[in-house]
Formats: C-alpha cells, sequence, structure tokens
C-alpha cells in the first residue's frame, strides 16, 4: 500500500509531467499497474478476512456484536471501500495511456506475485511446503518475470528491431540444438 498511495499522490500532483515520467511511457505504466496491483492485493486480502469473518460468525452461529474480530478483519473493514475504488481507477488508467497486450500483463503479474506474496505472510499458506515445491513455486514466478520483462523490452523497442532480434534469437537457439 505504501508504494500504491505514493504513486498515487506522484501522479496526481502538479510536476509530474518530465521526460521520464511522461503519460503512456512504459515506466508510468509499468508503475500505475503496480500501483493498482498493490491496490488489488489489499482488496484480495481485505475480501479473504472478511469473508472468513463471516463465515467464522455464520458457523458459530454468533451473528451479535459479542462476536469479536481480530485485528487483520478490522483493518480490512476499514481497507476494502478505499482500496477497490483505487485498484480500478489507476488500472484504468493504465489501459488508457498504453497498449493493453502491455499494461493488462505488467497487472496482472504484479497483482499475481503481491497475492502470492500476501498469501504466505499473512495467511502461512506455505508452511507445508518443502524445499521441492518451493523450488518450482519459484521457477513460476520467474518466468512470470522473464515474460514481463520481454514485454518490457517489447515495448522500448521498435517493432522492426524486435522482430529482427526475435529472428536472430529463435535462429541461434535452433542452430544450438542441434
Amino acid at each position: 500500500l505504501s508504494f500504491g498511495s505514493a504513486w498515487l499522490a506522484l501522479r496526481c500532483g502538479s510536476a509530474f509531467e518530465s521526460r521520464i515520467w511522461r503519460r503512456g511511457s512504459a515506466a508510468t505504466t509499468l508503475c500505475t499497474a503496480l500501483a493498482s496491483a498493490c491496490f488489488g492485493m489489499a482488496t484480495n486480502v481485505a475480501m479473504k478476512r472478511v469473508s472468513a469473518l463471516a463465515s467464522e460468525c455464520v458457523a458459530d452461529r454468533s451473528l451479535g456484536p459479542a462476536r469479536e474480530a481480530d485485528a487483520l478483519a478490522l483493518a480490512a473493514l476499514l481497507v476494502l471501500p478505499v482500496a477497490a475504488p483505487l485498484q480500478l481507477w489507476l488500472l484504468n488508467s493504465a489501459l488508457a495511456e498504453a497498449r493493453t497486450a502491455f499494461a493488462v500483463p505488467a497487472y496482472q503479474s504484479a497483482l499475481i506475485g503481491l497475492n502470492l506474496a500476501a498469501a504466505g505472510l499473512l495467511f502461512g499458506e506455505y508452511d507445508g511446503a518443502d524445499a521441492r515445491d518451493l523450488s518450482f513455486f519459484g521457477g513460476g514466478v520467474l518466468c512470470a518475470a522473464a515474460g514481463l520483462a520481454t514485454l518490457v523490452a517489447a515495448s522500448l523497442i521498435p517493432h522492426r528491431r524486435l522482430a529482427a532480434a526475435t529472428t536472430t534469437l529463435a535462429a541461434a537457439a535452433a542452430t544450438a540444438a542441434a
């Protein structure tokens, strides 16, 4: 949430426009997508905790005010109405400024990565995983990061040069495999 809030303040500030941070640039789109993903992660964590609290209340049949909620559930109730609209506003902003082929994978990769981290840290979902499982998990995260890096590079290189570079890499890989 800190990055998302800081990016939101910077983006709405009057000195935002510069050579690096111009609207529609790869850096701006990437940061806007990441900020949206930060608020999306907060929304997902809040929804998970609120729904867990609701199911606990129903299971215990204690729907009255005597039911105690933990600090995370109370924070979730406060974060949810703020984080969800900010997530959608920043995502719409990223989509309006850049090509969808870049903005959507940047947002989804960041959202998935942040949700995975939050699941492990806040809910202990990886407590029973052994080293082999974690290595496969880490490999999958690295593949997603490599795909995002490729998309960033593709957005910075003109298409003709990118096609030539891709053809050269494919030829080199084919030669190495033979």
